[in-house]
């Protein structure tokens, strides 16, 4: 987080996505489809409105390597305007079922975006990304580093999940 995005908040609200910003303490409404404030993740990475099953066709599965690691290429084509881009390629380890790397590209095959994972922890069954780095393919340079921390699987309260809390918080 940048020292500007301090005290920012994000909710989600069935098909909404409110923003709060805490220095003017107002909230803004965001489509699935927009940025999340001035990063290059889309809010639909965070809130995804679709079905693989339904959205998408497996065009290609193949064997391949990422550095040092052994993964499936998978290459997914869009067969709906659900997701935000026409085709997905994922890198997958197959000693461990975890992403490593995605490319989203247009409906013209232009790579639009990349996502790396390179770190991962293990929670519970379940591998959980800790960091994700987001690059703009278009705006060579341009990238947002995402770290999670502090991970835990304890209840948290419904207040949390409110306008109002995130209002408390500043």
């Amino acid at each position: 987080m940048q020292k500007n995005d301090k005290g920012s908040g994000y909710l989600r609200d069935g098909d909404n996505m409110w923003f709060y910003d805490p220095i003017g303490r107002k909230f803004s409404h965001t489509s699935l489809k927009d940025n999340v404030g001035s990063s290059d993740a889309k809010t639909s990475d965070i809130a995804k409105e679709y079905s693989y099953r339904e959205d998408y066709n497996a065009t290609s599965i193949e064997s391949g390597k990422l550095g040092s690691f052994e993964v499936w290429i998978i290459t997914l084509e869009a067969k709906t305007t659900n997701p935000a881009y026409a085709k997905d390629i994922y890198y997958v380890r197959k000693d461990i079922p975890v992403l490593l790397k995605q490319e989203n590209y247009s409906a013209n095959d232009r790579l639009m975006r990349t996502i790396l994972m390179p770190k991962y922890t293990k929670m519970a069954d379940k591998f959980v990304p800790t960091q994700t780095i987001i690059r703009d393919e278009l705006n060579k340079g341009e990238q947002t580093q995402q770290i999670v921390s502090e991970i835990s699987a304890s209840a948290i309260p419904d207040k949390v999940f409110t306008k109002a809390y995130l209002e408390s918080l500043n």
